[in-house]
């Protein structure tokens, strides 16, 4: 998991993807790539799958409702502003709740 987000989480999110979006999917595909090689082939595999998607994409859902109405930013610390400054399409609320 550790190579996913320094190899594809980081690069996407530094190109302005949003961080949301981005964790989402990737943990989503992650979660069926792994229930494959965990347990097999099985009936029960894809109902498992969109279960656990299913519930990515409602806490997704809810870090980004909460971002929005508690207008968190993400920049608390002169560093993460400093690096706003030289970054601007970062979205620093998107990281927040990817981490």
């Amino acid at each position: 998991m550790g190579v996913v987000i320094v190899f594809m989480i980081l690069p996407l999110i530094l190109k302005g993807y949003n961080a949301i979006l981005v964790t989402v999917g990737l943990s989503s595909a992650l979660t069926g790539l792994f229930i494959l090689l965990l347990s097999g082939r099985s009936k029960k595999n894809p109902g498992c799958c969109r279960g656990h998607g299913g519930r990515l994409i409602m806490a997704g859902l809810l870090a980004y409702v909460v971002g929005k109405t508690g207008y968190l930013t993400g920049l608390s610390t002169e560093e993460a502003q400093t690096l706003h400054f030289m970054h601007e399409q970062i979205n620093f609320q998107g990281v927040l709740f990817r981490a």
